[in-house]
């Protein structure tokens, strides 16, 4: 098939320095609509220029995703007079570069966006042009001129004066450790006998997973620069929201240690050159295909001249991903709950689980949680899971056992005590997963929702608190989306264990916690709740005691803090009115009206030990 239109050749030169793109990202990278680039993709894909895979992810609407055939690689190198090792050295159009792609779909999909989203607004500006864009290979082959840990390369150009920068994507997942590590090698970088000079170094573009992680963006970039004795990098840093929601060279950007958000041409470092190992090969003409005899359609699994294991975990469904990810943040979850989880089937969760444990990417033990009851499997993350999950977001298998929040079971790793722990006190973890897993999916009548489930290690903060810094631990936090905003409630798991002596010590903890946040300016509705479950009313009455004298020392409202029993949890659920909010004995019921549970409710329920006045849930009193 003969193709020679100039859209044709612009489009191939986009996808040399963008693989896995779709049709709505090359659409704004040729100012064109997206029928007219699904038109010309087809073109190349037919011709034998391009391959594709079809997006499956939690995070990415179904989609294909085209990159360069083998075939395609094969000529254009020929064309442009280097080889194909040379090539793929400057440009994303390697076998490993596509395999890592796919490994990292929501990176790799977010950076095409991000850089798409950039190319249009350039073209809404009356001065600033794209000079130069790119996704950068993974592997740094000698002359550097870039650091590690960024995907991509960008240059604005106004006239004759040019603005590079290189681009770094963040994932929420990530550890606070990793984003230090990838912040120090960019301090190396700087240091090292790179083309750009010391001071030269372009601007590093930090797109943030969330507020937090660029907190800890800004802190990483600061600090070291403190160790080091020098001045801080040129890093710009934004949230991954903010730029989608708005426009990338609007006033979104702001440096570490600054005070006001600039446009992103503010904040960019202007020269009048650029070395010569940023300049892009460009292919002015199209070459004749080497091999166009091409499938039509490619899989991931079809591709011949690629090894077998390219992208393979990537060949997981969306729901299978899904899975994983709640079995790493949540282990010992039962098939039940993931189907409440993931509202699917019950039959097709079953079907995703044993894929997963055909590939070795989960694993399940078989018991009860008390003796005489009925056993069931709960499943875990194996570490090849963990594996999947690390490529997915850009993170070493290790780095993130050990400093993440993800829990696999990995004999022998850093960080294998977390599951160690949490598979110990079993029936500790399963009450806390039970309990979560109903309140997500209770009908609670008022409109609340849960948006958000934190397990103890990212439910973990710090506050400070007359000058001493402290952390608070509870079993699991979630975060409820009510009509009058995020509420956030947190737990604490009692199974009658602990000994009273520390048990005593966790409420002037919380105490001090919610008066930290008082004495921060933090108003009564926003404050988060404390919710405590426990096993007996005795225990639930030496429970409140401790608490009411630890809130009144700080002169914390004890309403901030409700307390149920285990048996009313399993029995009516978490969101029935089985909460005692002081020392009275009356029952309330979780809401959404904006204090997370009612103020006021008549009526009382069993204390879970037997002395109940009905079958039926308290709610239907």
């Amino acid at each position: 098939m003969s193709l020679s239109s100039d859209r044709t050749l612009i489009a191939l030169n986009w996808f040399l320095r963008m693989p896995l793109l779709g049709a709505y990202e090359l659409a704004m990278l040729m100012g064109e609509d997206e029928e007219a680039a699904r038109s010309l993709i087809g073109e190349l894909k037919n011709a034998g220029w391009l391959w594709y895979g079809i997006a499956s992810s939690p995070e990415v609407e179904p989609d294909r995703l085209f990159y360069v055939s083998p075939a395609g690689v094969n000529s254009i190198a020929s064309a442009l007079g280097c080889s194909v090792e040379s090539l793929t050295a400057r440009l994303p159009v390697g076998e490993e570069d596509v395999r890592q792609g796919w490994q990292r779909l929501e990176i790799t999909v977010g950076v095409n966006r991000c850089l798409a989203e950039l190319v249009a607004a350039t073209r809404r500006s009356t001065r600033i042009r794209i000079e130069s864009l790119q996704v950068l290979p993974r592997k740094r082959r000698d002359s550097v001129w870039y650091p590690g840990e960024v995907e991509a390369y960008g240059c604005l150009r106004v006239g004759q004066t040019f603005a590079p920068f290189f681009l770094a994507w963040d994932r929420a997942a990530a550890p606070v450790v990793h984003r230090r590590m990838r912040v120090n090698g960019w301090y190396a970088f700087r240091r090292s006998e790179q083309p750009w000079g010391y001071d030269g170094l372009p601007s590093i573009l930090v797109l943030s997973a969330n507020l937090a992680a660029a907190a800890q963006w800004e802190a990483a970039i600061l600090s070291a620069a403190e160790r080091r004795s020098e001045s801080p990098l040129p890093g710009l840093i934004t949230e991954i929201d903010a730029l989608f929601s708005g426009d990338p060279l609007d006033s979104i950007w702001w440096t570490p240690g600054g005070s006001r958000f600039l446009t992103l041409a503010e904040h960019l470092q202007w020269r009048g050159s650029i070395p010569v190992e940023a300049h892009l090969p460009h292919l002015n003409t199209l070459p004749c295909l080497s091999s166009p005899a091409t499938p039509s359609r490619t899989t991931m699994q079809e591709i011949s001249s690629y090894p077998p294991s390219l992208a393979a975990d990537r060949s997981l469904g969306a729901t299978e991903m899904r899975i994983l990810e709640w079995l790493g943040f949540h282990p010992l979850l039962t098939n039940s709950d993931l189907v409440a989880l993931t509202s699917h089937r019950l039959h097709q969760v079953r079907a995703c689980l044993e894929k997963l444990l055909s590939r070795g990417f989960i694993d399940f033990t078989h018991r009860g949680t008390n003796p005489g009851t009925t056993a069931d499997d709960y499943y875990f993350l194996s570490r090849e899971g963990l594996g999947v999950l690390a490529a997915r977001d850009g993170v070493p298998a290790r780095r993130l056992a050990r400093y993440g929040s993800i829990a696999a079971e990995v004999p022998g790793w850093k960080g294998a005590g977390r599951f160690d722990t949490l598979l110990r006190e079993f029936e500790h973890t399963v009450g806390i997963n039970r309990f979560f897993v109903s309140l997500m999916t209770a009908d609670q009548r008022a409109q609340a929702r849960v948006v958000r489930w934190l397990g103890a290690s990212d439910g973990a903060t710090t506050f400070t608190r007359h000058g001493a810094k402290h952390w608070l631990r509870p079993d699991g936090v979630a975060d409820l989306h009510t009509p009058a905003g995020i509420k956030r409630v947190l737990l604490e798991w009692d199974r009658g264990t602990v000994r009273p002596v520390v048990l005593r010590e966790k409420w002037p903890l919380y105490a001090e916690y919610f008066a930290s946040l008082l004495a921060a300016g933090v108003g009564d509705e926003a404050l988060p709740r404390l919710l405590v479950v426990t096993t007996t009313s005795q225990r639930e009455q030496r429970i409140w005691e401790m608490a009411a004298a630890s809130f009144e020392a700080a002169r914390v409202p004890t309403g901030l803090c409700a307390t149920t029993l285990i048996p009313l949890v399993d029995r009516y659920g978490p969101c029935s009115r089985i909460w005692r909010t002081g020392l009275s004995d009356v029952r309330q019921s979780m809401t959404s009206d904006g204090t997370v549970w009612a103020s006021t409710w008549p009526r009382q329920v069993t204390d879970g030990e037997g002395h109940r006045p009905s079958q039926r849930s308290p709610d239907h009193d």
